[in-house]
């Protein structure tokens, strides 16, 4: 049990930390401005160069009070909020798996498909090299699994991918492709069986936030609404329960997730 905590903790640290960084990395990649090299971390408002006791993930933000150290105006609640979700994640991944192949994986992979949700928020698009970072990251997670872990990571892409094309083809370019490159490379993480649910979470789970938006008059029948967000809650759900699941239905999810 006190293992657990410490791996949780641990968990929940570092995600703040990628919290921070991949919530640059979208920014700056909507704004068409680099994030590697000499890139200085700057105030959104003042352009102000930060320090290193600025940019301390959510403690920095409640230690300056929500506000910039240089020119007093308030710093957006999305930087602590989105640090707080991937310190979140990392921890429940870390407290499912533990410090285990299925953990390293199931953290990145949650950590890189909320990085593609930021983007798809913030300007509408799903980059496709951010996109497939996530199934990078798979194939690579697979070739420590052997053969038949890879053969399931290149079916998952498969099917992931493939159920989304399908209904853009189906659509006639209701949604963009950058969605079916997300999930193409969710599912060379997931394998096939547990990309089939994580597609399916992610659209059930859309389709209740969008009913409940039009109840609430949030949005219109016909408004456009990010898909990725939810396509990446799909994802994470599948990475903690979706053994559990398979078991119901008397099915393995295949290497790493057993």
């Amino acid at each position: 049990m006190e293992n657990n905590l410490y791996l949780t903790l641990f968990g929940a640290i570092t995600g703040a930390i990628f919290g921070s960084f991949f919530n640059a990395i979208a920014l700056r990649t909507v704004g068409e401005r680099p994030w590697w090299g000499r890139e200085r971390s700057r105030c959104p408002m003042c352009d102000h160069i930060l320090g290193p006791l600025d940019l301390v993930p959510v403690f920095s933000w409640i230690c300056l009070k929500g506000r910039c150290r240089y020119c007093l105006r308030p710093i957006p609640y999305r930087y602590p909020l989105v640090e707080i979700i991937f310190s979140a994640w990392g921890g429940l991944a870390m407290a499912r798996w533990g410090l285990s192949t299925a953990g390293v994986a199931a953290s990145l992979g949650g950590w890189f498909m909320m990085l593609n949700a930021l983007t798809d928020l913030e300007s509408g698009y799903v980059y496709d090299h951010l996109a497939g970072a996530v199934g990078l990251l798979g194939l690579v997670v697979r070739l420590f699994g052997g053969t038949s872990a890879l053969i399931d990571g290149l079916w998952g892409s498969v099917a992931g991918g493939g159920a989304i094309a399908f209904i853009i083809l189906l659509s006639r370019g209701g949604m963009g492709w950058g969605d079916a490159t997300l999930m193409a490379g969710a599912g060379a993480l997931l394998g096939w069986k547990m990309a089939i649910l994580g597609t399916y979470s992610g659209f059930m789970i859309g389709g209740l936030v969008a009913i409940v938006m039009m109840v609430m008059k949030k949005a219109k029948r016909k408004d456009a609404v990010p898909l990725a967000p939810f396509l990446a809650a799909g994802v994470m759900v599948s990475l903690i329960w979706g053994p559990r699941i398979m078991e119901f239905w008397y099915q393995t999810p295949g290497w790493p997730w057993m």
